[in-house]
């Protein structure tokens, strides 16, 4: 199977601890159908000092955000050494 394009990159690793907050600060939230009052997003906005509860309300985010392109592919979220999302046919194709 060709994997090219089955990735999206969305920030780099520099970001650390800030990924969340960034990602909930600079995206289209509905894109993955999240919204600005969803809980989870507004521990997150609050940033990494400011939530007892940021790391828990990010690992939320990452299990439900979805986005659905223009030709019908579903992407996931997924953080490692940065943040991007992949193809969820490409994920069933990886952990067969």
């Amino acid at each position: 199977m060709d994997y090219e394009g089955t990735e999206r990159y969305i920030f780099d690793g520099a970001r650390g601890i800030n990924i969340p907050y960034d990602f909930c600060k600079g995206m289209i939230l509905e894109a993955f159908g999240l919204s600005e009052d969803d809980p989870d997003v507004i521990e997150c906005l609050k940033g990494p000092e400011g939530s007892e509860y940021y790391c828990e309300a990010w690992a939320s985010i990452l299990d439900k955000a979805k986005h659905t392109d223009t030709e019908g592919y579903t992407w996931t979220l997924h953080e490692d050494d940065g943040l991007y999302m992949v193809r969820d046919d490409i994920l069933e194709e990886w952990f067969r």
